[in-house]
């Protein structure tokens, strides 16, 4: 995902600049602003795939970990589309993401100790 969305926007700052398309000019602080973004959705893409995971463990089924990640990613892509306007709520959203997964990940590790035990 990293390295797509960076090939992409790369192409589109570089033709940007030959032909220019938008009304306003692409500065140096929206190119890093793209960036960033772009890390923090990768990050948030790795950590709802996790907790779709635990979700769909807890119950032990498959269909379950897929209706979650659909569910999940559409819940998400709506929120994200609130941060092109307000650059914290992708800040928070991805703290929050962040902390969901960790939390995730420790239950995971109970869940599969306690099935080799």
């Amino acid at each position: 995902m990293l390295l797509c969305g960076i090939v992409t926007e790369g192409l589109f700052f570089l033709t940007e600049s030959l032909f220019p398309l938008c009304a306003g000019r692409l500065t140096p602080a929206t190119a890093l602003w793209s960036l960033f973004s772009l890390l923090c959705c990768c990050l948030m893409a790795g950590a709802w795939g996790i907790i779709s995971l635990w979700i769909g463990f807890l119950k032990k089924s498959v269909p379950v970990t897929i209706v979650a990640s659909v569910i999940a990613v559409s819940l998400v892509c709506q929120i994200l589309s609130a941060s092109f306007s307000f650059h914290a709520a992708l800040l928070i959203f991805t703290g929050v993401t962040a902390l969901v997964a960790g939390i995730a990940v420790a239950g995971l590790f109970r869940q599969v100790e306690n099935m080799e035990i």
